[in-house]
């Protein structure tokens, strides 16, 4: 049927077609809305990580610590973290044509604890332990083999909890950042009276000395509890 204000559907089945275009025609226009909203406006997450790196004795076993911190704090929780500490070391050899050529390796260092449920305001810290089965037992890092280690990395995965987005980073940690004989000055605050915890992020890079028997002797305890996670002790 055609009229002065233009073609207009006519009969049961137009009618059908017309209503089915709209409806196809809204849920497109929300699926390509939806896709440029996730191409354009990516998750934001400002994970932070400590200054240095520290190796101390945690209940007499050397440890390396490093601290992670949520900079956003509640205001953009970052949910199922994991992560993972590796160190780099460059050997020499003489090639076939007998040049001395250099090559670069990466090693895995276990982590006492490798993940972590929610990243708020409360600070996690990273911790290896230097024990009989760790790469770095009775490692010197100013004499062979230790000196030829020149860096620590680690890389932190997890969620951001307002939009179900992966959010990534990761540091380096030349080996001049590695504080021996420092630990990080206690962070969180445990009111007994009042069951509340506060965190004092002005000292998030704050260290102090503290002793450490390093090289690590095998004499030393092979085992330290579990604390908490994210929990100083």
């Amino acid at each position: 049927m055609v009229g002065y204000k233009g073609y207009v559907p006519k009969g049961f089945y137009a009618n059908f077609l017309v209503v089915m275009i709209s409806l196809l025609s809204m849920m497109l226009n929300a699926v390509y809305g939806g896709l440029l909203l996730l191409k354009f406006i990516a998750p934001s997450a400002k994970i932070k990580f400590s200054d240095v790196i520290t190796l101390s004795n945690i209940n007499g076993v050397p440890c390396l610590e490093l601290r992670v911190g949520n900079e956003d704090g509640s205001a953009n929780n970052l949910l199922d973290l994991h992560a993972r500490l590796t160190y780099s070391y460059r050997t020499e050899y003489i090639d076939e044509n007998g040049n001395e050529q250099f090559l670069a390796q990466t090693h895995d260092l276990v982590l006492i604890h490798n993940s972590h449920m929610k990243l708020d305001e409360i600070v996690w810290t990273l911790r290896h332990k230097i024990d009989e089965t760790s790469p770095l037992f009775g490692l010197d890092f100013q004499v062979f083999p230790g000196n030829k280690i020149f860096a620590f990395d680690t890389c932190i995965n997890g969620t951001q909890e307002n939009t179900g987005s992966p959010v990534f980073s990761q540091v380096r940690y030349p080996l001049d950042h590695l504080l021996i004989g420092h630990k990080f000055v206690d962070q969180v605050r445990f009111d007994a009276e009042t069951s509340t915890v506060t965190v004092d992020h002005g000292v998030f890079d704050d260290t102090r000395p503290h002793p450490v028997w390093y090289p690590c002797q095998r004499t030393v305890p092979s085992t330290i509890p579990s604390s908490s996670d994210g929990m100083e002790e």
